[in-house]
């Protein structure tokens, strides 16, 4: 329309309407006008502020949530985690507290809303929950994490003569009483955290050691080629503030190879977020159903060899690779890539070597000494006794897990491990 098309409309009895409409009915007021004028939306509100002036102050009627109110509620929030849940991360729901609030006269009924009360525990320091930020790699292999976990449905029980072990299954948690202590059954998992692929290792063991971590990896570096992508040498590994992490020989191996070692934050679950989910969906997917199989066919006293038991999840995290990737996707299509089709596009821009490391060999250090006619071997300035087998002879000598000294003969195909002890002069 020519400009002036709106000079036959009387904005000012329009004008005193709108400023006497009740409160919430403003906006439809102003969508009817803008109907009838033919204009939209803001030009007919900034034409009806122009005319009515500055908006007027109401005054607010003073808040339902007291000091009284709100302390009351943080009172009961904080006696329920600490008492009652022993600082688990529940809590109580906002509407129970306000129906119990209610039950002992405290407020009327429908008197609180939980939102209202949500906003306003907010404000002393409840409810108030921090924000997470996704963090992503941004190619395969350039961060990966590693955790651990027992098992819910395989329960250590005996070792077979071949050296394998056998497992009941059962979800009752078993602690088998072996030479070395009572063993369980133990899960090394690691995840990229670029394409999401993981690698599943099962092992027995007393508890969460260093040594399982090391003993998944070297699985990891000599296991067969299969279709299994994730076998590659990664830049960083991210674990918890466990045993793992804190072992010189986890150091040793890492910084040998040049793989760093982030800081993790204490008691924060969500650094190892990606790593964590992972087990969840083992235990549930995997382990549930895999156990089921077994009691099916064997009945209640099911059981399977640990060997049987590494083959069944490795071809379960092969299926895994081909499951959609949470956050990305094709830059055409727009449909979700797999994550393997994420760790394939990833490699055509940056491949990583293969993990193909000695890993013992890198974490334990190693001595190469010749023994006297005393059984004496000088290490470090300290002086070592072994066995007289050993006396005038090449030995090997390897610091352990425990920062003690063990030895072996130098050729000796069977790498029978003797004890190393300090040396005892004679008097």
């Amino acid at each position: 329309m020519p400009k002036g098309y709106d000079v036959d409309i009387d904005w000012a009895s329009y004008a005193t309407a709108w400023e006497d409409s009740a409160h919430g009915s403003k906006g439809q007021a102003v969508s009817l006008l803008a109907t009838i004028t033919g204009l939209d939306r803001s030009t007919v509100y900034r034409r009806l502020q122009k005319l009515c002036g500055p908006k007027k102050k109401v005054a607010r009627e003073a808040s339902k949530y007291t000091e009284e109110i709100v302390k009351e509620a943080a009172i009961r929030l904080a006696h329920y985690k600490t008492i009652t849940l022993k600082e688990s991360n529940r809590s109580l729901s906002t509407k129970y507290i306000i129906s119990r609030m209610e039950q002992g006269g405290l407020v009327e009924p429908d008197y609180l809303t939980v939102s209202g009360l949500n906003a306003a525990l907010k404000k002393v320091g409840y409810r108030d929950v921090t924000p997470r930020v996704r963090v992503e790699a941004e190619y395969y292999c350039q961060q990966v994490q590693i955790d651990f976990s027992r098992s819910k449905h395989f329960q250590a029980y005996k070792v077979l003569p071949n050296g394998d072990w056998l497992l009941w299954v059962m979800a009752k948690e078993n602690h088998e009483k072996t030479p070395i202590g009572r063993v369980r059954t133990w899960n090394t998992a690691l995840v990229d955290e670029y394409s999401r692929l993981r690698w599943f290792y099962y092992d027995i063991d007393t508890g969460e050691k260093p040594e399982l971590g090391l003993r998944a990896l070297d699985e990891y570096a000599k296991r067969p080629e299969d279709e299994h992508l994730f076998r590659h040498r990664f830049d960083a590994i991210r674990a918890d503030q466990g045993a793992f992490r804190k072992a010189q020989q986890t150091q040793r191996l890492f910084k040998s190879i040049g793989v760093e070692m982030p800081i993790t934050s204490p008691e924060n679950k969500q650094t190892q977020g990606k790593v964590e989910i992972g087990f969840r969906n083992l235990w549930r997917a995997f382990e549930a159903g895999l156990a089921d199989e077994l009691i099916q066919e064997q009945g209640d006293r099911a059981t399977i060899t640990l060997s049987e038991l590494n083959r069944r999840v490795n071809e379960y995290a092969i299926q895994l690779q081909h499951e959609n990737h949470p956050v990305l996707r094709d830059e055409i299509s727009k449909k979700r890539l797999t994550c393997f089709q994420a760790a394939q596009r990833s490699m055509l821009k940056k491949r990583p070597p293969v993990f193909d490391f000695d890993v013992f060999a890198l974490a334990y250090k190693e001595w190469h000494r010749t023994a006297d006619a005393s059984c004496m071997v000088s290490i470090d300035n300290a002086k070592l006794q072994v066995p007289g087998i050993a006396a005038g002879k090449r030995v090997v000598i390897l610091m352990n897990m425990y920062e003690e000294y063990v030895g072996y003969l130098k050729g000796d195909l069977s790498q029978s491990k003797f004890p190393v002890s300090p040396y005892e002069y004679q008097t």
